[in-house]
């Protein structure tokens, strides 16, 4: 696992890791560059959701926290969101994020999840980023709600699959 690179809260980047046994996928979200023109150079609040029951993955592992709070983000992960990757509470704690509720990582800036939050857009910030694997093509209504209260989305699944962009394709091992 290995972050790549953060430039001063920016772009968040980090590296995909796919365990055979499926426990953990990504490190912190692919080697993607996603840039926060809104709010340059300021230290951001990242949150992590638990997956539903039947995900294994989880969107960050504490090697990443340790990454992202030395760079002065902070990170909230839901309770338990890491178990079935087996990465507990304590290891996050370690790494320097604070376990929060669900409802607390709803109110971060960056929401980190691999899957599309079942709740409600109405629980859900205007101007709160997602990072995840969305389906955006096959989840069109869900996207243009998100669209219409404000949510910025971006779809890993979305980025272009090339042997320069390998690093950062999330649908191959």
């Amino acid at each position: 696992l290995m972050l790549h690179s953060i430039l001063n809260g920016v772009a968040l980047a980090a590296a995909v890791q796919h365990g055979n046994d499926g426990s953990s996928w990504l490190a912190g979200f692919g080697t993607f560059l996603v840039i926060f023109l809104h709010k340059p150079f300021d230290a951001m609040t990242i949150g992590m959701l638990k997956e539903p029951s039947f995900e294994t993955r989880v969107s960050m592992l504490p090697e990443s926290v340790v990454a992202l709070t030395k760079k002065g983000h902070q990170v909230w992960v839901e309770s338990n969101a890491g178990n079935l990757a087996f990465a507990s509470d304590d290891q996050y704690i370690s790494a320097g994020a604070q376990v929060v509720s669900r409802e607390l990582v709803f109110t971060a800036e960056v929401v980190l999840c691999i899957h599309p939050p079942a709740e409600a857009i109405t629980s859900i910030q205007h101007g709160t980023i997602f990072l995840g694997v969305f389906q955006p093509l096959f989840r069109i209504a869900k996207m243009q709600q998100w669209a219409a209260a404000g949510i910025t989305c971006f779809s890993l699944d979305m980025l272009p699959r090339t042997t320069r962009a390998q690093s950062m394709d999330v649908l191959s091992s």
